[in-house]
């Protein structure tokens, strides 16, 4: 089996480097391209590999399986739909933050996890929902690495505003002209603002990473916390800078002690029955999912969002033997015409 990486730049990092590694461990070859690699006429593909630790180039035969890496200049489009007439592609899109929602309240496994989300469109629902809720959170729904995400407060007549780093504090009676300024025009949801905190207080954010593997089965590759230390932030975000913990267990110990058992085998039942129930909304194979959730003191677990082609990281390694074990599967029992939803952001 060949397994081609289709990336918008041909650069091997640590990620490609343990896919391509495993892949041979299996018997099988991977290298990197982009789209400009691409020769049709001759079906070979311009692309680089790795062979005794050293990045070599190379021209190969076209492959069985393209791993899309999610981002795409226009002037590649016509490229991208061509190959996928001819070879099935791994890492689909699942949608806007909006879709997915719809998606989730009609999963029945997973309403007791769920937590309210509504669009925003116009500032006095903003006011009545923090009457309601005191605490709310805004997002856009094309929003990325926590980017554009407001955090509203509500203390008597007065609003603390969290933006990244920033924090302001407004009259209630000024709701619109922050509506105005930051939110109108923009498709932005609405929810109440449940989050877990470490004992010293500091926000958390936990990601449960699953993946298809062998005979495409869905696996629990891993689930961690991103903690967020500085504690006057309310957005936790790993790509801005909060601290992973690998050990989960030894973490649950430390700071929910009274609920670890229930958070484990919560987690474990979503990754159980989740994964099969959401695939089901899609005409296509997905193969990688990233929730996010919140754990509360009395252990409970909320979903914030759902993530395809979620960043793997440190679980380069487990991530890359489901991949490799799966694409074999898809190679097998994949057959035309591919139905897909690859195409990238265009950047």
């Amino acid at each position: 089996m060949r397994i081609g990486i289709l990336k918008r730049v041909a650069s091997l990092t640590d990620l490609e480097k343990c896919l391509i590694t495993v892949a041979k461990a299996f018997g099988h070859d991977a290298f990197v391209f982009t789209a400009s690699n691409v020769d049709f006429e001759k079906r070979i593909i311009a692309g680089k590999t790795l062979i005794q630790d050293k990045i070599i180039k190379q021209s190969f035969p076209f492959p069985h399986v393209i791993q899309n890496r999610l981002t795409m200049a226009i002037e590649d489009k016509p490229i991208y739909l061509k190959l996928a007439e001819q070879i099935p592609f791994t890492t689909h899109r699942i949608g806007s933050k909006a879709a997915v929602s719809e998606k989730l309240e009609k999963i029945d496994c997973i309403q007791q996890n769920l937590i309210e989300v509504i669009p925003v469109q116009h500032a006095p629902q903003i006011s009545v929902y923090l009457h309601m809720h005191q605490r709310v959170i805004l997002k856009p729904t094309a929003g990325l690495q926590a980017r554009g995400i407001y955090t509203l407060f509500l203390n008597g007549h007065t609003v603390q505003v969290q933006h990244q780093q920033q924090n302001e504090f407004i009259a209630l009676d000024q709701l619109d002209s922050f509506y105005q300024k930051n939110i109108h025009g923009k498709a932005y949801l609405m929810s109440p603002y449940i989050v877990g905190l470490t004992r010293q207080g500091q926000t958390i954010v936990w990601r449960i990473h699953l993946a298809r593997g062998e005979n495409a089965e869905w696996q629990l590759i891993k689930y961690f916390p991103y903690v967020n230390l500085d504690a006057s932030h309310t957005v936790t975000n790993g790509m801005q800078g909060a601290l992973i913990s690998t050990r989960e267990t030894l973490f649950l110990e430390q700071q929910f002690p009274a609920v670890k058992n229930i958070v484990h085998a919560e987690i474990l039942r979503i990754a159980r029955e989740f994964p099969s129930r959401f695939q089901t909304f899609y005409p296509y194979y997905l193969d990688a999912l990233g929730l996010d959730v919140a754990i509360t003191e009395q252990g409970r677990v909320y979903i914030y969002e759902v993530n395809a082609g979620a960043g793997v990281g440190f679980m380069n390694f487990p991530v890359a033997m489901a991949q490799v074990r799966y694409m074999e599967y898809l190679v097998q029992q994949a057959r035309p015409p591919f139905a897909h939803n690859f195409l990238p952001t265009v950047l």
